[in-house]
C-alpha cells in the first residue's frame, strides 16, 4: 500500500514539500509559502497535513484543551481524557477542512501526524495547499526499497576494490571459493521433540493440532479455515514422531 511506503519519506522532509499556506496570511502554526506551483498538484493521492501540533506534540496552548505530550521518558497514554478531547478535536478540524473542498477521506492520523489521506483532484490538492489551516500537501508516492550493496561496500566505482584489487569487475572474485555449509536439521534431535498429536476428541480447537483418520495432522486456523499436512518419514530416518514440533520431513539427504 503506498500509503505506508509515504508517511516516513514524510516526517523528515515535510518542511521541504510544497505546502501549506496563501502567501498573504500566515497558517496557524505560523509558516507561510509565498510560491505556490499549480502544476505541483496534480491529480493523485495526497497526504494532507494540518498546521495544529500532532497528539504526541501537542504541549497545549488551545483553550479547553490540556497538553497531551508525554513527559520525557514517558509513553503516549491514548486512554487519558485530555488525549481523547484533543484527538476528536483534531478529527473534528480535519472533517471540516476535507468538507470544505469536498474531500473523502481515507485515512486520517492524530498521535504523530495531524492529517489525513485524500484522492485529490489537482483544484482540490492546490484549494488545500492554498489553505492556512494546512501545513503540507504531500504527495502519497510508493517508494521501493534499494537493496543493491556494491556502492555502499565501496566495490564499484574507478576507485572501488573490484577496480583496484582484482583488475575490474570482469575479474573480482577470481581463485576466491565461497561454499555454503548446510547440514539441515534432524527430526530425531531433542529440539524438535514435543508431545505425540491425538486423534481429535470434541470440537476443534485453535492453535491445537490433532491426528486425522488418515493420519495426517490438521490444525483450525485463527480465520476459521483448517490448515491440513501431510506427516511423512524422514528419508534418512527410521521415522519422525509426527509431533506437535517435528518436522514433516529432512531436509538434505546424507
Amino acid at each position: 500500500m503506498a500509503l505506508c511506503a509515504g508517511l516516513p519519506l514524510l516526517f523528515v522532509t515535510v518542511g521541504a514539500l510544497p505546502a501549506s499556506a496563501n502567501p498573504s496570511e500566515p497558517t496557524e502554526s505560523g509558516i507561510s509559502q509565498s510560491d505556490i506551483d499549480p502544476l505541483d498538484y496534480q491529480a493523485g493521492r495526497y497526504i494532507v497535513v494540518l498546521a495544529e501540533q500532532p497528539i504526541a506534540m501537542y504541549d497545549g496552548g488551545t483553550d479547553g484543551l490540556s497538553a497531551t505530550k508525554p513527559q520525557a521518558g514517558q509513553k503516549l497514554d491514548s486512554s487519558r481524557p485530555e488525549v481523547k478531547k484533543y484527538k476528536a478535536h483534531l478529527e473534528n478540524k480535519q472533517a471540516a477542512v476535507a468538507k470544505a473542498e469536498n474531500v473523502k477521506v481515507k485515512r486520517t492520523f492524530t498521535a504523530a501526524l495531524n492529517g489525513f489521506s485524500a484522492d485529490l483532484s489537482a483544484d482540490q490538492a492546490l484549494a488545500l495547499a492554498k489553505d492556512p489551516s494546512v501545513l503540507a500537501v504531500a504527495a502519497d508516492t510508493e517508494n521501493a526499497p534499494d537493496y543493491s550493496s556494491t556502492d555502499f561496500l565501496g566495490l564499484s566505482g574507478p576507485s572501488g576494490s573490484w577496480n583496484a584489487n582484482f583488475g575490474g569487475q570482469d575479474k573480482a572474485g577470481e581463485g576466491v571459493v565461497v561454499g555454503i555449509i548446510d547440514t539441515g536439521y534432524t527430526p530425531s534431535s531433542p529440539f524438535f521433540a514435543g508431545d505425540e498429536v491425538l486423534p481429535l476428541t470434541g470440537e476443534p480447537q485453535v492453535g491445537v493440532p490433532y491426528r486425522t483418520d488418515d493420519g495426517n495432522i490438521a490444525m483450525l486456523k485463527a480465520n476459521g479455515e483448517t490448515f491440513s499436512g501431510e506427516c511423512q518419514k524422514g528419508e534418512d530416518f527410521d521415522g519422525t514422531a509426527c509431533n506437535s514440533k517435528a518436522p514433516q520431513r529432512t531436509l538434505l539427504r546424507r
